[in-house]
């Protein structure tokens, strides 16, 4: 069967057209973030292709779940996905299935690292999430006995099983527990994983506290509150205790902790380390968007690459039934920019010992945070990005001044967006300055990022002359014809929606509705 890599373009409803008749010919595409994989191999599969391999550009296979579809889809290396591509730039290529159905099921090369499509946090108030990791790539597991009764699946699909699983667990061995404190347990017991790129552990807003380990839940004997530390903002300052650190490059947050030893029999011995993760940011230094982070510090880096603690009330030991409070200043890493976003983060390990036992337990509550004021920083991608903008629905440019709307033609307000906002509001605007209305999906809470580097670097915005006058976008009118412009605001991060200086605003230059 003739294979072929097809090219692919975008408007601004899709980021796969296929263009080509792909009738009785093998598809071979590269998986990549500037577009949904599952979207590719729809446009692919509608195009007639008889077959998709898609090629992972992670170490091991992908193993995509894909429903609707007439095309058989597989998976290669990304080294046999370079070979594929090399054939195919050699001159004409083929691929031929075997007769039989070999089956082999063998270790993944990616086992015990997060995988890379995992979702990255934090929450757009800084909350730490993901709370835990649970084994969800490339999994074995049972599947309906009319596909088959086994199948390997990705993703939450696994994950979540695994978790339900593990609660069940937990509620069995302690029925007691509440939701709440199943939730701490499985966090302050799981196990940060290393990033094989930087040596050190996961950060937070990657892999949580950690993969879950229920048999450490089960039997723990400790509990500590907070389970996590989201630190929204540093001072930056003198700290008194720390020599050979100059208040111009230091940030700080200072944290209380309480760890309660549940053991009522054995007084629990307490000693803290400092296990840190490199730094994230998803900017570029002239300020575009990264959309795989970028990362500062990690193992075998200079000092002060990577976040320190310091402790200014640790006791040594919790007697039995009794609870402690510690208090721990988390340094900020010096040398961070902190106009470029970078976010630091790491796990405090609490290793405990009960009575004379030998053995340890090391309970982990992880924190990460911004270098700076997460509030101050702006919403909207950097304005010499072309964005925001009113464009066509091919994402070009429009001239506001020569734009004039009417029943068949619309444009869009194109808007990049480098921090997630938890509110988004935009606004037509005549030429008295009188509000009319929201725009359709004008108002909107959480709002997400966009990705300069990718085939969809902003969300579209329909302008058409109908707006809203409520929140709900329920109640429509039709603006009169006249001069208008769009007025947007975007609530900053941790931001008060009832002050204005909160936002930030942006407003374009008018144009015609007839």
């Amino acid at each position: 069967t003739p294979l072929v890599a097809p090219t692919f373009t975008s408007n601004a409803t899709t980021c796969a057209i296929v263009k080509d008749d792909l009738t009785g010919i093998v598809a071979v595409f590269t998986k990549s973030s500037d577009c949904n994989y599952k979207v590719v191999i729809m446009a692919l599969s509608s195009a007639g292709a008889a077959g998709i391999v898609i090629i992972n550009p992670q170490p091991g296979l992908a193993y995509p779940t894909i429903e609707g579809v007439s095309s058989s889809v597989v998976s290669v290396t990304p080294e046999d996905g370079q070979l594929i591509m090399d054939t195919i730039a050699a001159g004409s290529a083929t691929i031929r299935g075997p007769t039989s159905k070999p089956y082999d099921i063998r270790a993944a090369s990616e086992g015990g690292q997060l995988s890379a499509y995992s979702s990255m946090g934090p929450d757009p108030y800084l909350d730490l999430v993901p709370h835990v990791l649970a084994p969800g790539g490339n999994i074995y597991s049972t599947f309906p006995i009319k596909y088959g009764s086994y199948f390997v699946m990705s993703g939450t699909s696994m994950a979540c099983p695994y978790v339900s699983g593990a609660v069940a667990l937990l509620k069995e061995a302690r029925p007691s527990l509440t939701v709440s404190e199943i939730d701490d347990i499985l966090s302050i017991t799981a196990k940060p994983l290393v990033d094989p790129d930087t040596g050190s552990i996961e950060h937070p807003y990657k892999g949580g506290s950690g993969l879950i380990n229920v048999y450490d839940a089960i039997i723990s004997r400790a509990t500590i509150d907070p389970p996590r530390l989201s630190i929204n903002s540093t001072t930056q300052g003198l700290l008194t205790g720390i020599s050979g650190i100059l208040a111009s490059n230091m940030r700080w947050s200072a944290r209380s902790i309480k760890l309660t030893n549940t053991d009522t029999a054995n007084d629990m011995h307490v000693t803290i380390e400092n296990s840190y993760s490199a730094s994230l940011s998803l900017y570029y230094p002239n300020g575009s968007i990264a959309y795989t982070p970028l990362t500062f510090g990690g193992n075998d880096s200079p000092d002060g690459s990577n976040p320190t603690i310091q402790l200014f009330n640790a006791p040594a030991i919790v007697p039995a039934g009794q609870t402690e409070e510690y208090l721990i200043t988390i340094v900020a890493p010096t040398g961070l920019n902190d106009t470029n976003g970078w976010f630091f983060g790491g796990t405090i390990e609490f290793r405990l010992q009960w009575g004379d036992e030998a053995a340890t337990s090391v309970y982990g509550v992880p924190y990460a945070g911004p270098s700076g004021d997460y509030s101050k920083l702006d919403i909207l991608v950097p304005t010499d990005s072309g964005y925001p903008m009113i464009g066509d629905d091919n994402g070009d440019p429009l001239d506001p001044a020569t734009l004039v709307i009417t029943g068949d033609l619309s444009a869009f307000l194109l808007v990049g967006i480098a921090v997630p906002p938890p509110l988004g509001i935009l606004q037509l605007v005549d030429s008295a300055n009188n509000t009319v209305g929201y725009l359709p999906t004008g108002y909107m809470k959480y709002v997400p990022h966009t990705c300069l580097a990718c085939s969809l670097p902003s969300i579209p915005y329909p302008i058409n002359g109908t707006v809203f006058t409520d929140e709900e976008l329920a109640n429509s009118v039709q603006a009169p014809s006249g001069k208008y412009h769009i007025h947007s605001a975007f609530l900053r991060p941790l931001g008060d929606a009832n002050n204005s200086d909160d936002f930030q605003i942006w407003d374009s230059q008018e144009f015609t509705i007839a």
